[in-house]
């Protein structure tokens, strides 16, 4: 499943999104994401592309983690840990906005 998940992102990253990005149309206003351009910001900002390695990094660890998950305790019991997850991510929001806006009034 990452796999075949992997491979339409990719295909959509490297294909279609410079295709789309070189089509006419009066959208943005004239401001258009360029790949090229943030190719080049990553490639020569070194903050910008050690953020991307720890990023990328940190969900190879996430991915390899649940996958330990599976194998040892099984696929349900990854679905429940993932949904709790998001559950307090959710919380963890909420909570956050509610102190901006405290903060705020």
């Amino acid at each position: 499943m990452s796999a075949t998940r992997g491979f339409w992102i990719n295909c959509y990253d490297f294909f279609l999104l410079p295709i789309v990005q070189r089509l006419p149309g009066p959208e943005g206003g004239g401001i258009h994401e360029d790949s090229i351009d943030t190719l080049h910001l990553i490639l020569h900002t070194r903050s910008i592309g050690i953020v991307i390695a720890l990023d990328a990094v940190a969900l190879l660890a996430y991915n390899v983690s649940g996958m330990c998950v599976t194998g040892h305790l099984g696929a349900v019991f990854r679905t429940v840990l993932e949904t709790t997850r998001q559950v307090y991510t959710h919380a963890l929001n909420r909570r956050a906005i509610n102190l901006v806006e405290f903060v705020i009034d």
